[in-house]
């Protein structure tokens, strides 16, 4: 079995991560990392003969692990946490985190979503129950409410890293029995600059992390000591994780319960699986029940929600084949959606990004493959059998999922990463703990120790410095900068539009959700997208009495500030449709309507050419209608009531259909995508709008089947 094991992995990690490219062992960093090991062989020689005396620090080190090591991660993740990412999320996910937590500190169900909501419109958030809902789980923003309440979100990852370090620490002597293995394995932890770097960002991974690690604890105690009660606190772990990353959960679960019933008898596991089901009911029925509150269904999270209503392929979040969405996805699925194919190409990225974010050379993975070989005994033999076993479980659980996930590094295998410090430090351990009684037990000893600090040494001195400058300059371009210039500049009650390329539309508007404060909307600045001059102006009549300015990105660390002046009437209405690509209706609503031209993945699935918006400066709105009762619906607050001239821009072609647009119900003008070649087509009408909320409705006339892309709809 130990030879079965260190095979598959080294096939897994050499030939499947590197695409059988095994030269990129010696090749990579060269020549530094090679000149490092040079310096490395030196200090090796210097530990040698200095070993007696280090022997006896080391053991002291060893007797404090659990308070010595969890302290170090606590503040390396704190440093990387304040001086790296600047106390703020840089992408996305932490974004949203931040909001639910704030929403729930608020004591809100919903974030709040102003009249002018498209100004504010930001991927992965719903209009749903009267608000706005975000798309992700709640789970970590439970956790990161309390540091939101007293002014420390940026604390919350950097206090899970702390107690990650400690669980490695626990659950290698749990699995080997051995301390110096368990205190060697949370020295890597804290070496390894994959785990240490996100263990400060502000994403769901080091929670999950927690929850991953402390459930495997948990349940381990239980076992073997027959500690009913503890299984039930595993289960409660394993709980909150199915409300963080619910895959995680799943996967955890489908690894983790063969491994018990090979180690233990069944009566036992099935006794500890009665009391682990107490511990994780109630959230299950939480995960229920917030589904059943936002969605009207049990089953069906919010995140499906949002991508039946924005992807081609319905519930295409979820994991397996035909899946995946390709309006999210970074690369070119095949036609018939998350393939096979894609699955090894996906799994090769992970894999390969993981190889050299770990530990930067990823010739380390073969100790943690040849760690069941190097075992001395059972039971390092059985703990080296149980990381790699879950991180297996993982990785097979992911290779169904189509998104790579691959921002911070392969941030899909962070949390079973830690595991893999376990046999990594059997390995390592064994190696240089050679009794000596042969020839090549020194040398080899040398060599292993030479690799390892000229790993350190490239690490410190060469790799890590560009990591850090990269996520330090507003990676993911988002970052502190609009709310520091705003503070500087002592602005306060403003209007401000933010610019951004429309490659960069959602990214750049983080910078103006860190900035604002959307539960106090009238407290502070306003921060809202910039359209143009015609789309901002019903913006700036809506608030005349606050000072009106543009952002604009000078660098990568810098924003300007520069006020506008605006002399358009309060009737000019310009409305970027793009910005309501999710409705509040979900009866008869079209397949799928997102923003175009689309995300180049995603070419497979419409059949229009992705260049005709390329010359003006915004994107437009594509939806897709297979059904005659099916319809676009967009809700926008006029400030003024009249009869108006309009006019609506969209792309005609050979395969775009035939269109009514209505206004509060009544026909305004008639538009026909019917064209021998690919153009913009303008129609001219007039309508009469009300104050306040109108309803704008786009109904398919023609055939079944049908795409209608527009740019904008204009009132004058």
């Amino acid at each position: 079995m130990k030879f079965v094991y260190a095979t598959l992995f080294i096939l897994l990690f050499f030939v499947w991560g590197t695409f059988s490219d095994l030269f990129i062992l010696v090749r990579i960093y060269w020549p530094f990392f090679h000149k490092m090991c040079a310096v490395g062989f030196v200090i090796a020689l210097v530990l040698y003969a200095k070993r007696h005396l280090l022997r006896r620090q080391l053991n002291l080190f060893v007797k404090w692990q659990f308070v010595i090591f969890p302290s170090i991660a606590f503040v390396i993740a704190t440093v990387i946490a304040v001086f790296v990412f600047e106390k703020v999320p840089h992408v996305q996910d932490g974004i949203h985190y931040w909001l639910m937590a704030e929403q729930f500190v608020e004591g809100r169900m919903t974030i709040p979503r102003p009249l002018f909501a498209p100004f504010i419109d930001y991927i992965f958030l719903l209009p749903l129950k009267g608000g706005l809902v975000s798309l992700f789980p709640p789970g970590f923003s439970l956790f990161l409410a309390p540091f939101m309440a007293v002014g420390l979100p940026w604390l919350a990852s950097p206090v899970a890293t702390g107690i990650n370090t400690l669980l490695v620490g626990k659950i290698a002597i749990e699995t080997t029995k051995n301390r110096n293995i368990s205190a060697f394995a949370m020295v890597l932890t804290l070496l390894s600059p994959f785990l240490m770097i996100m263990g400060g960002a502000s994403l769901a991974h080091p929670f999950c992390a927690l929850l991953m690690l402390l459930t495997v604890w948990v349940i381990l105690i239980a076992v073997r000591r027959e500690r009913l009660f503890w299984a039930s606190g595993a289960g409660f772990a394993l709980g909150w994780c199915l409300v963080t990353r619910p895959y995680n959960a799943f996967a955890l679960f489908v690894g983790l319960t063969p491994l018990l019933l090979f180690y233990f008898p069944l009566k036992k596991v099935l006794r500890i699986a009665l009391w682990g089901f107490v511990g994780i009911a109630p959230w299950l029925l939480f995960a229920l029940f917030y589904s059943r509150y936002y969605t009207g269904e049990f089953f069906t999270p919010v995140q499906t929600l949002f991508f039946n209503a924005t992807e081609p392929i319905k519930n295409c979040s979820r994991p397996g084949l035909g899946k995946g969405c390709p309006f999210t996805n970074g690369f070119v699925m095949d036609p018939g959606g998350f393939s096979l194919h894609n699955a090894f190409f996906v799994s090769y990225e992970r894999l390969r990004q993981l190889l050299v974010h770990f530990f930067t050379q990823p010739f380390i993975f073969l100790f943690i493959a040849l760690a069941p070989l190097a075992a001395k005994n059972s039971d390092e033999r059985k703990g080296a059998f149980f990381a790699l076993t879950l991180f297996l479980s993982i990785f097979v659980a992911y290779f169904f999922f189509y998104f790579n996930g691959n921002a911070y590094g392969p941030r899909y295998y962070y949390e079973v990463s830690f595991l893999l410090m376990i046999p990594l430090s059997i390995t390592f351990i064994r190696v240089w703990t050679l009794s000596g009684t042969k020839r090549w037990h020194l040398p080899l000893s040398l060599l292993v120790a030479t690799f390892f600090i000229g790993t350190l040494l490239t690490e410190a001195r060469y790799i890590l410095p560009g990591v850090l400058k990269n996520y330090n300059r507003d990676y993911w371009l988002v970052g502190p900068g609009l709310r520091d210039e705003l503070a500087d500049k002592k602005i306060e009650k403003a209007l401000v539009f933010v610019a951004h390329s429309r490659d960069k539309y959602d990214a750049q508007y983080g910078n103006a959700l860190l900035a604002m404060n959307l539960f106090q909307l009238e407290e502070g600045n306003i921060i809202v997208h910039d359209f143009g001059l015609y789309a901002n102006n019903q913006m700036i009549h809506r608030f005349p009495n606050r000072a009106t300015f543009l952002a604009v990105r000078v660098d990568q660390k810098r924003w300007k500030l520069l006020p506008i002046v605006n002399s358009l009437p309060p009737e000019t209405v310009k409305i970027e449709l793009e910005n309501s690509r999710l409705t509040i209706e979900r009866e008869n609503r079209a397949d799928y309507c997102n923003v175009y031209p689309v995300f180049d993945p995603a070419v497979f699935y419409i059949s229009v050419p992705n260049k005709l918006f390329q010359h003006t400066p915004w994107k437009g709105l594509l939806c897709h209608f297979s059904q005659h009762n099916q319809s676009y619906k967009l809700h926008y607050d006029f400030l003024l009531s009249g009869e108006r001239k309009g006019l609506i821009r969209y792309l005609a072609g050979p395969n775009l259909g035939t269109f009514t647009v209505e206004l509060n119900g009544k026909v305004i003008v008639d538009i026909s995508g019917n064209s021998p070649v690919y153009l913009m087509r303008e129609r001219e009408f007039t309508a009469e709008v009300k104050q306040g909320d109108n309803l704008l409705t786009i109904r398919p006339k023609g055939a079944a089947d049908n795409l209608f892309v527009s740019d904008f709809i204009r009132f004058f």
